[in-house]
Formats: C-alpha cells, sequence, structure tokens
C-alpha cells in the first residue's frame, strides 16, 4: 500500500478541536459520520497514514472505550459519550479529550 504523506485523521480532528461548530452542529454524530468516511476512503485508495501515536479507526477507537470505560457503543461511539457524560462536562470536549488519551494509549488499552 502507498504511503501517505499528508495530514493525518488526528490532524484533522485537531482542525475539528479549533472549529467544532463547522464540523459538528453541537453533536458528535456528525464527527463519528465524517471520521468513518475518512477511513473507508483511506482503505478504498490504498493510503496508509503515517501518524504518531495509536492508529485510529472508528471500530478501534469504540472498542477502546469499552475496554477502558466499559461503555456500550453498540449505537456508536458518539451515542456512548453523549449518554455517558450528559451530566458531566460538554461532549465535544470530552470526545477530544479521550482521542488524546487514546492516541497516547498501547494496544491493550493502557496510556504510554
Amino acid at each position: 500500500m502507498p504511503e501517505s504523506k499528508s495530514i493525518s485523521i488526528y490532524d484533522y480532528i485537531e482542525q475539528m478541536r479549533q472549529r467544532p461548530e463547522m464540523f459538528t452542529g453541537g453533536s458528535l454524530a456528525p464527527i463519528e459520520n465524517l471520521l468513518f468516511g475518512y477511513e473507508v476512503a483511506l482503505n478504498n485508495h490504498g493510503i496508509v497514514e503515517e501518524h504518531h501515536g495509536r492508529r485510529f479507526t472508528v471500530s478501534s477507537f469504540s472498542e477502546w472505550l469499552y475496554e477502558t470505560k466499559g461503555w456500550s457503543t453498540n449505537l456508536g461511539f458518539s451515542f456512548a459519550i453523549e449518554e455517558n457524560t450528559r451530566e458531566t462536562a460538554p461532549h465535544l470536549d470530552v470526545f477530544f479529550d479521550l482521542v488524546s488519551e487514546y492516541q497516547k494509549s498501547t494496544a491493550s488499552g493502557q496510556s504510554n
């Protein structure tokens, strides 16, 4: 597979962090859909991203949420985050913090 020299999925997530309303309308569902589409496009075109930290896929992030937080992601990670943080913090802030934690974690779910 060819290796991409462009920005990584984590770079896109950082752009979302800087201007969340442009991407979300206040909900996490559009972010989840965008990230899934991005992942499908990479796979369809045989692109392997360069990135720092753990490789991000929607399914691996969802599995990590289940393993580390005990949250069911059967309805998607966006629903899981919104349901489990309803009373504590803005969903978008929680999502971006969780992605940072995920990126630093190892495949076993532990932080580096």
